[in-house]
């Protein structure tokens, strides 16, 4: 039980008696405060705070916030987002002293709800992923394997046509190759590496390129790619 607050001067008399739950004051001398403070907690008109430590009592039956987590196996965090969402139901929730509760028996009979799990951000299958894809059709990172570039470029590639559009599938929402059709078409090389496999510099390849002895593939950002297939097996082409 809370006490009243007794606020006098060391060497005073007289003091003010006041209580933490209400709005009672009253000038008081020290032999009154004993008989004034029992008699007051009989009789506190509000008890609407409480002190530190103090439980506050919900009826039976009922579950606070942490305990309907604890029971989902989630964090408290999840639980007000699936209440603000409807995923809980509202006849679930009852509010006592402006704060939510749940009725324990709703949420055993609603069962534990478990988070949606994400899909990769790229999209492409992976050893025991419950997602199969049919025979003959390779993911984002097997062609990005079999060109020996990134995943990044083989979406860009895509994206500006330079990967043909019979050679892409989708399966579950996402973007999947043939590997026939990525065979057909062969390794895709940018002007860096063309430049290395000859021994040149790429303003010898663009060149090249100009005057008709290389054919590029040009792309939305002002650069050409070309195919392995199509070069020549010649060291030098000048």
């Amino acid at each position: 039980m809370a006490k009243l607050a007794f606020n006098i001067a060391p060497t005073a008399e007289w003091g003010v008696l006041s209580c933490p739950r209400c709005t009672y004051r009253r000038v008081a001398l020290r032999n009154e405060v004993e008989d004034l403070s029992s008699g007051h907690l009989d009789e506190c008109p509000n008890p609407r705070s409480s002190t530190k430590g103090t439980k506050t009592w919900i009826p039976a039956g009922v579950w606070s916030v942490t305990q309907v987590s604890g029971f989902m196996g989630v964090s408290k965090t999840t639980i007000w987002r699936w209440t603000n969402s409807g995923k809980i139901p509202a006849g679930t929730i009852v509010k006592f002293r402006s704060c939510r509760y749940y009725r324990a028996d709703k949420i055993q009979a609603l069962g534990v709800i478990r988070p949606g799990s994400r899909r990769p951000h790229t999209g492409g299958y992976t050893k025991g992923s419950k997602r199969p894809v049919p025979d003959g059709v390779w993911s984002v990172k097997q062609v990005a394997a079999f060109m020996a570039v990134g995943p990044v470029s083989i979406l860009r590639w895509a994206n500006w046509g330079v990967i043909p559009s019979s050679a892409i599938v989708e399966y579950h929402g996402c973007k999947y190759y043939r590997e026939s059709g990525i065979r057909e078409l062969g390794v895709i090389l940018s002007p860096g590496k063309v430049a290395k496999r000859y021994g040149v510099g790429r303003n010898t390849i663009n060149r090249w390129r100009t005057t008709g002895l290389l054919r590029g593939i040009e792309t939305p950002g002002n650069v050409f790619l070309y195919l392995e297939k199509e070069l020549s097996a010649e060291t030098r082409k000048d």
